[in-house]
């Protein structure tokens, strides 16, 4: 007896007929504001931590190689703290429309029925 011959080692092909990939529809009717609002934060403020450190960066390399002379006033720690400041006005500005974008989209779905998607498997 053939060891390749076995019941299974045989491609898929031979036993029936090609397997065609199966999809799913799913409605997404309602979406949990407490849960949109915690993803929202975190990826908000990881947005804000960014936007802090590319400032930092983008700073403190031409200061260094002399490409800029800035004025006195014009200090990288004022510089910081402005950007913090819009790093924590863009968190909380983003977490509150997010959330309230939550509700909006729950009392329209309420109407509509909400929004339908179509999950196929892959191969």
């Amino acid at each position: 007896m053939d060891p390749d011959s076995s019941a299974g080692s045989r491609p898929c092909a031979a036993v029936g007929p090609a397997l065609r990939p199966r999809k799913l529809r799913m409605r997404i009717s309602q979406a949990d504001p407490w849960s949109v609002m915690k993803v929202s934060f975190l990826l908000s403020l990881a947005v804000g931590i960014y936007m802090i450190v590319s400032v930092a960066v983008l700073w403190a390399v031409p200061a260094t190689i002399g490409l800029i002379d800035p004025a006195p006033w014009l200090s990288p720690g004022w510089v910081l703290k402005i950007t913090a400041a819009v790093a924590v006005i863009n968190t909380g500005l983003a977490t509150s429309l997010a959330t309230l974008a939550a509700f909006v989209y729950n009392a329209t779905a309420r109407f509509v029925g909400g929004s339908e998607l179509t999950l196929s498997e892959g191969e």
